[in-house]
């Protein structure tokens, strides 16, 4: 498993005594930076836990903050104590039962800041305690409270140069607050770009297991390649530090709505240069980033122009096999393999893939995800004729200084970036597909249903004089939602060839 030596565990636990039932989880108050005394985003987020045996609600968060020349004040989440005018994105009160924890969303009422402190004061009543099953009131009845309070909270905001990478704060589909790092394109990268071009591709770079996107290691990871890039730079935080379920259906949706954002922030800070081209986007990762690279280019191919898996393992089943967890008998762990296909990216990645323009890095003496994942991959690709390159650094480990910026890797983004090559129709594609709900269209070809689970599905189109052969194992139904394929033969017949398995 790549440890060396006998491993040790060792465990500090610190114990604090609450006084008052409510109490903030973590250090920090989710704050956007602001960036030229622009606040970039309205929205802001607190985690709260209720220490209490009885249940709460959480009836308000406010505060003022002042640089000694105006002041901002915080949105109200209340059903109505104050007159602030707010948009909430969350009902009022928010209920916590006891113990429970949850984050609490809030808007800020304004983009207008000059300060670098802000002072919370979050508002919350205790609920009569009731025997048995609780029956939880709606908000237009009244709440049997026995006692409010507040805490207070304080939280420095930052203040960021333009051009430099700044926190951005986003609502995730999920219904909570997230946050992304975020750098727009720097002048000088943009006289690498032709000048008509008013859409400028997206890089969003995946981190690794249990990182902080903030951290430093994380901000400054780039530092070597970034003002040469003509294009927008967003680390999205994935939710948690794990890229929620290691960057697949929770973690690329936060990723997607950073992307977004983007839209929120130029308007936010007034941003007269190029905009973002959503459907142009050069994904890169480290570790459990370079796995989601993976999962990424299979499963959303049509967007990705370019893709860079850095120390990436291939999949949960190669990398920490589940026979090292429990063993059982053949039937089940059937039943479990083929839950899990659609993170089996050895099969996913050549048929979905092939036509990206893919970068592999591993250093040989990785001791964390061995060298072994890029080989095996870069030989999978291979054999689908994909344009791959491959780097193995002699001697280097798992994470160094420049891991993410070596004279390749820098090559390689600027390259994609400086002289973007259109997305040619190959005359020979195919699209592989586990479960058609996660996986969005390649070349206007999108699955829908499956014959049957538990099979891979797989639809593989080629070109033949005027003649579309599309042939399919294991499709129930597919859709093509764009007609570029077939509009540029003119009017050529479809040869559709169907069968259940692959024989």
């Amino acid at each position: 498993m790549g440890a060396k030596d006998n491993p040790t565990v060792e465990v500090e636990l610190e114990m604090t005594l609450q006084d008052q039932p409510l109490a903030m989880v973590g250090q920090d108050v989710l704050l956007p930076d602001i960036v030229e005394e622009q606040l970039v985003s309205p929205l802001g987020s607190i985690s709260l836990q209720n220490c209490h045996d009885s249940s709460l609600d959480i009836v308000g968060v406010r505060s003022e903050v002042s640089s000694g020349k105006r002041k901002l004040a915080f949105s109200t989440l209340t059903l109505g104590q104050g007159s602030l005018k707010i948009e909430l994105y969350v009902s009022s009160p928010v209920h916590l039962a006891p113990g429970q924890t949850r984050p609490v969303a809030f808007k800020l009422d304004s983009k207008d800041a000059g300060t670098t402190c802000a002072q919370l004061r979050v508002e919350y009543c205790l609920l009569e305690r009731m025997e048995g099953p609780m029956v939880l009131q709606q908000h237009e009845q009244r709440r049997n409270y026995i006692k409010c309070s507040h805490i207070d909270v304080h939280q420095s905001i930052k203040h960021r140069r333009l051009h430099e990478l700044h926190k951005v704060n986003f609502l995730h589909p999920a219904g909570v607050v997230s946050t992304a790092l975020l750098r727009a394109p720097q002048k000088l990268a943009l006289t690498r770009t032709k000048p008509e071009q008013d859409f400028l591709p997206v890089m969003v770079n995946l981190h690794g297991a249990g990182i902080d996107v903030a951290s430093q290691p994380m901000r400054h990871s780039l530092d070597a390649v970034i003002d040469e890039l003509p294009a927008w730079v967003l680390f999205p935080a994935g939710v948690t530090s794990w890229g929620a379920d290691d960057w697949h259906n929770l973690g690329w949706s936060d990723a997607q709505a950073s992307i977004s954002a983007i839209r929120d922030w130029i308007e936010n800070v007034n941003w007269t240069g190029p905009s973002f081209d959503n459907r142009r986007l050069l994904v890169a990762g480290h570790s459990n980033g370079g796995q989601g690279v993976w999962h990424v280019v299979s499963h959303r191919p049509s967007d990705i122009i370019a893709a860079a898996a850095v120390s990436g393992y291939n999949s949960i089943q190669a990398y920490v096999p589940f026979s090292f967890w429990h063993e059982t008998e053949a039937v089940k762990t059937g039943i479990l393999n083929a839950a899990l296909d659609k993170y089996r990216h050895e099969l996913l990645v050549p048929a979905n893939a092939a036509e990206i323009p893919m970068m592999l890095q591993h250093g040989s003496a990785d001791d964390n995800v061995p060298a072994f994942h890029s080989r095996r991959m870069r030989q999978l690709l291979g054999n689908s004729n994909s344009t791959t390159s491959f780097q193995e650094l002699p001697g280097y480990g798992h994470w160094f200084e420049g891991v993410m910026t070596t004279k390749n890797l820098r090559q390689f983004f600027i390259e994609h970036f400086s002289h973007p090559v259109a997305k040619e129709i190959p005359e020979e594609f195919s699209l592989m597909v586990a479960n058609p709900a996660e996986v969005g269209p390649k070349y206007g070809l999108h699955v829908q249903y499956l014959i049957s689970t538990g099979i891979m599905g797989k639809v593989t189109v080629s070109l033949r004089g005027r003649f579309v052969h599309l042939q399919t194992v294991n499709i129930h139904t597919f859709e093509l939602i764009d007609l570029t394929y077939i509009e540029r033969l003119g009017r050529p017949s479809l040869v559709i060839k169907s069968s259940l398995r692959n024989d």
